[in-house]
């Protein structure tokens, strides 16, 4: 009975490790396509909405925001690509400003699950109709310049897992080279 029971807690084990290599592959994959793809002289917008459509395909997420810090109004960020949002909900929020809560704009990713309170960011859950997500600002220059939110409305395993750190870190990693990106862009076109 001993050895039935090691065995099956071996194999869950075995399971959960298999997993997190798959993770971390599609991670790899996705940032090996992204940096090669985003070299190429595209508009802000469409390499943008080009990013947020790989995340939900690669890592299975449902939706997708990328916010840009307001130029008039800085503490407002404008929502400018909303990937997996119905035709009313992009309606409601395109292109328009939100207040985000300064945790989400810290150097730090923020993971948010179903081992959260409801209120736990809950007017951003709420707003984006995201139970669960990750937020990882865009740094340029030792500020924020924008914001990746990602998730999904439910945890329906295996496909829509709980997301963990192997997701958390992907999408910092996204983010950090969009960061670089933009700066090389910046400056190339002073040149």
């Amino acid at each position: 009975m001993q050895n039935t029971k090691q065995l099956l807690a071996l194999d869950n084990r075995s399971k959960a490790l298999r997993h997190e290599l798959e993770l971390k592959r599609r991670g790899f994959r996705l940032l090996s396509k992204l940096s090669v793809s985003l070299r190429h002289g595209e508009d802000y917008t469409d390499m943008l909405t080009r990013i947020a459509q790989r995340i939900n395909i690669s890592l299975y997420m449902q939706k997708t925001i990328v916010l840009l810090r307001s130029e008039e109004e800085l503490d407002l960020f404008e929502n400018v690509v909303l990937q997996g949002f119905t035709a009313k909900e992009f309606d409601l929020l395109n292109k328009s400003h939100t207040n985000i809560p300064p945790e989400l704009l810290e150097p730090t990713p923020v993971l948010v699950t179903a081992e959260n309170s409801p209120e736990y960011f809950g007017t951003v859950r709420k707003l984006y109709g995201l139970a669960y997500f990750i937020a990882s600002p865009i740094i340029l220059q030792g500020k924020v310049y924008g914001l990746i939110i990602t998730g999904r409305m439910a945890e329906q395993p295996p496909l829509l897992g709980r997301l963990g750190q192997s997701d958390v870190e992907t999408i910092h990693a996204i983010t950090e080279l969009l960061s670089s990106v933009l700066v090389y862009r910046e400056i190339t076109s002073f040149q």
